[in-house]
């Protein structure tokens, strides 16, 4: 798979080229940074290829590349399945006229993390919640959501002094059938790393290394 501008070129594994389809946007430029831990703006599942833009998610026939359907979310950061086959997208809640005119400043425009739940058959949106996490993950049955937050009055307090900066952050249970919130795990803390298996997770810091379990029913 290759993407040029808006094009999405689809090709066999004897790079025979298969279908080519048009995209909304271009892709976001992270995905072109080479990273090979970045997180590809697609996921493949039997005979469907979803694929994000910048300003769309897009569910592809992969055989045809024929458009079966298209929902509209502005910097989509990643798109993944559930216990229940049901995709979780992180995604904000800028409008796609955000992505448009990127390189106008909106100071007074405030865009949020929001994560939805959508049923991969039609792309219908069964839930969705605003500033919980800029980041999910699933594990097993267990959905979960993390958020770091700078506050500014504390930055201007800090001086400057890395050391003396509070990250905010927490790690957030939700429900995966109605998206809301049943526990949160708060410190005024950033992890380097993160981690989730099933009802135990990890949070690895610079000077100090966390395991936590939770009891569940």
């Amino acid at each position: 798979m290759v993407t040029a501008g808006r094009s999405l070129h689809v090709f066999s594994k004897k790079n025979q080229k298969l279908w080519e389809a048009k995209l909304t946007y271009p892709i976001s430029p992270r995905f072109d940074s080479g990273d090979a831990h970045s997180p590809a703006p697609c996921l493949e599942s039997g005979s469907t290829l979803y694929f994000f833009d910048q300003g769309m998610l897009s569910a592809f026939d992969l055989k045809s590349g024929q458009a079966r359907w298209r929902l509209p979310s502005a910097w989509i950061s990643s798109v993944r399945f559930d216990h229940e086959g049901k995709l979780i997208v992180t995604s904000t809640t800028a409008s796609p006229d955000a992505v448009k005119f990127s390189q106008q400043i909106n100071l007074a425009k405030k865009v949020d993390p929001l994560t939805l739940r959508i049923d991969p058959a039609d792309g219908k949106v069964l839930w969705q919640v605003q500033g919980l996490g800029e980041r999910c993950f699933v594990s097993g049955k267990f959905l979960y959501a993390t958020r770091a937050q700078l506050w500014s009055a504390e930055l201007i307090g800090a001086m400057g002094d890395e050391s003396a900066m509070k990250i905010h952050h927490r790690v957030r249970r939700l429900d995966p059938a109605t998206g809301k919130e049943m526990w949160e795990h708060y410190r005024t803390k950033g992890p380097t790393k993160v981690d989730f298996q099933r009802n135990c997770f990890l949070l690895q810091y610079r000077d100090e290394l966390q395991v936590l379990r939770f009891l569940s029913f």
